[in-house]
């Protein structure tokens, strides 16, 4: 190999990186942005005050500022609530070899992938008010009725999306800590520190950049949740997926609909900037550096196509029942639109 072959591998494989970007930006760009740009462009064209003036409505709208808070308090909640029942069984994970251990994580990660419709009848039948369980402490308790009543509650909201998300806890921070470098803890031990203090000064500061991250995958996800809202929430509970599809469905408002989409993306995108900034090389890892045996272990930071595929998947369903509710009348806009630019 001459020296101008050896120049010139290093260049490409530098530019090797910036192609491979091409590909999922082309694909965002078809599947995703022009869905969304058509859908708001029909939607909006439907307001005779321009896209601007629905947008501000809504958002100055009681209604809406009602259900933007219900939204961000319930995504908050189960967040937290995840976090506390994850959290111990990834440790456990991490930290253990026992038998079933590999069959246990394939079971955690069943409830990941469940359809939505799947998951709200396995909990009425078992937590419903003629449910296995109220049937049992019924019969066990000679109770006259059911003793729990968790159907259209915001308990059968929460306990959904502890039991779809956990696995994200498991896998995230379950992987990270199992690759801790013991020798630190072992360091502190021998310095004197207890239990308590090994756990809160040294493994708590190594392993919150992947609780981070966790903790804001697991946000973006309640925070769009709809299917579990809609089936196990009831009519009382709203948050903005549901309202968009009140809006589209029951209503057709259109205008509002596709402001509350955008209302939600900028939710989205501003909820997942921060994992943006979570550390994933050893020098920058908060409380000292900690070998990983693999660099893929340390690639724990939420990527933008982790939100933009969650976003298009959203936009898709919206987008498919804005054509269900509206196609006879959305053509002939479309039309219009498309005559008036």
């Amino acid at each position: 190999m001459n020296p101008t072959q050896r120049q010139a591998q290093p260049t490409s494989h530098k530019l090797m990186p910036e192609v491979m970007w091409l590909v999922p930006l082309a694909f965002l760009a078809v599947f995703y942005f022009f869905p969304l740009s058509s859908i708001l462009q029909v939607s909006f064209a439907r307001s005779e005050a321009g896209w601007l003036a629905a947008l501000s409505d809504t958002l100055a709208s009681p209604v809406t500022q009602r259900v933007l808070g219900f939204t961000i308090w319930q995504a908050l909640l189960s967040t937290l609530l995840t976090l506390v029942i994850g959290l111990p069984g990834a440790y456990l994970f991490a930290r253990y070899q026992f038998a079933g251990k590999s069959l246990l994580q394939a079971l955690t990660t069943i409830p990941f992938v469940m359809p939505t419709l799947v998951v709200a009848a396995a909990f009425n039948a078992l937590l419903g008010p003629r449910g296995w369980l109220n049937l049992g402490l019924m019969q066990v308790f000679n109770l006259p009725q059911a003793p729990l009543n968790l159907t259209n509650s915001l308990g059968a909201i929460l306990l959904a999306h502890i039991f779809y998300n956990t696995t994200i806890v498991l896998r995230m921070v379950g992987d990270f800590w199992s690759h801790l470098d013991p020798k630190l803890t072992q360091a502190a031990q021998v310095l004197g520190a207890n239990p308590w203090q090994r756990f809160w000064r040294v493994t708590v500061p190594l392993i919150l950049p992947a609780v981070s991250a966790a903790a804001l995958l697991v946000f973006i996800f309640d925070f769009s949740s709809f299917g579990v809202i809609l089936l196990l929430g009831g009519p009382r509970f709203a948050t903005l997926e549901v309202e968009i599809y009140t809006q589209t469905i029951s209503l057709f408002n259109l205008p509002v609909a596709a402001s509350l989409g955008v209302v939600a993306l900028v939710g989205l995108l501003v909820g997942g900037v921060p994992g943006f900034g979570i550390p994933d090389d050893e020098e920058d890892t908060p409380g000292g550096a900690a070998p990983i045996e693999s660099k893929d272990h340390r690639r724990l930071l939420i990527q933008p196509q982790d939100i933009f595929v969650r976003q298009e998947k959203m936009i898709i369903q919206h987008g498919i029942i804005v054509e269900e509710a509206g196609g006879p009348f959305l053509k002939p806009l479309g039309r219009q639109a498309g005559q008036e630019h």
